[in-house]
């Protein structure tokens, strides 16, 4: 969440990704930081337990997602 804050606010597109586990720390995160719309994608918890191949299969279903917050600052819920 930092990471994406700093550098939307340097200019440079950033797309933030979390897993559902931590909605509330990531909307809490930038309200704080006085951005509280500031788009954010999730995917399931955990990650830990997931294969290479799952893994993959998750990035290339928030592939679409990533892509619309770079380009336009917005995510589809």
């Amino acid at each position: 969440m930092h990471d994406g804050i700093h550098l939307d606010r340097a200019g440079v597109p950033a797309a933030a990704i979390c897993t559902d586990h931590f909605v509330a720390t990531a909307q809490a995160t930038a309200t704080v930081w006085g951005v509280p719309d500031y788009p954010v994608i999730y995917m399931p918890h955990p990650l830990s337990t997931l294969t290479e191949g799952e893994i993959q299969a998750q990035a290339q279903r928030l592939a679409d997602q990533v892509v619309r917050v770079l380009l336009t600052g917005r995510v589809d819920r």
